[in-house]
């Protein structure tokens, strides 16, 4: 399983945080089975600087899509993608300016590849260009 590695007998799903130091900002996310999720996971630890798309922010990760990962034309709040023309992983806290009223729409289709397990409240202190840590939370 991609998503799971195993500690004794017990299946544990794989978690990365994602930090933006400089505004005591943090998320967990819980990784989903997916080829893509595994990619992201194996390339951390990654810095970057984010960037801020309405209720998105996206930052890049230099991974490619798996081949059989299906995407998604909408998304939820709390989902986190993976963009493939962007190489990004995208947090979807709200709607886009891509998004008809009452839903999530991103400006391309995306592999869902995880969802933010931790309160997610404090993400619209976020500006473009802050830097972003993404960690293996082991």
């Amino acid at each position: 399983m991609f998503g799971d590695c195993v500690r004794g007998e017990k299946m544990v799903p794989k978690l990365i945080r994602v930090a933006i130091p400089e505004k005591q900002l943090s998320w967990l996310i819980e990784l989903n089975e997916t080829e893509t999720a595994e990619r992201v996971y194996e390339a951390l630890p990654k810095e970057s600087s984010v960037e801020v798309w309405g209720e998105e922010i996206y930052f890049p990760i230099g991974v490619t899509k798996g081949e059989g990962d299906i995407t998604h034309e909408f998304v939820a709040p709390g989902d986190v993608g993976y963009w493939e023309t962007e190489q990004c992983v995208c947090l979807f806290f709200g709607p886009t300016p891509e998004s008809p009223p009452g839903t999530i729409k991103p400006d391309d289709p995306v592999v869902i590849i995880g969802r933010i397990i931790s309160p997610f409240g404090s993400f619209k202190d976020v500006t473009d260009g802050d830097k972003v840590i993404a960690t293996k939370e082991i």
